[in-house]
């Protein structure tokens, strides 16, 4: 499992949390992306998450569930904490 993102300010995860990958999936050979649009707050914690696009459906709940857990270091700008939204794509994959 990887991930990246698309941002349009410098981006920094601090902490990150990853759903588990349940035999059944990786087993059956089930593969694919989760896109998520994640809004950071002021302070670096995620304060809202939602999904994008998926290729994975059965791994949306537990997806979330993970990205609401990452923290970030904060955003300045203009020398105050700002808030930011990046697209993450998360990957599942077998390799």
């Amino acid at each position: 499992m990887d991930y990246e993102y698309e941002a349009t300010n410098p981006v920094q995860v601090l902490t990150s949390s990853f759903p588990d990958y349940p035999d059944a999936l990786v087993n059956s050979g089930k593969t694919g992306n989760i896109t998520l649009q994640v809004t950071v707050g002021v302070d670096g914690r995620v304060t809202n998450a939602t999904i994008a696009n998926s290729q994975l459906p059965e791994m949306n709940t537990a997806t979330l569930a993970a990205i609401r857990k990452w923290t970030f270091k904060p955003f300045v700008r203009a020398g105050q904490p700002a808030s930011f939204t990046i697209k993450l794509i998360m990957k599942f994959s077998l390799q």
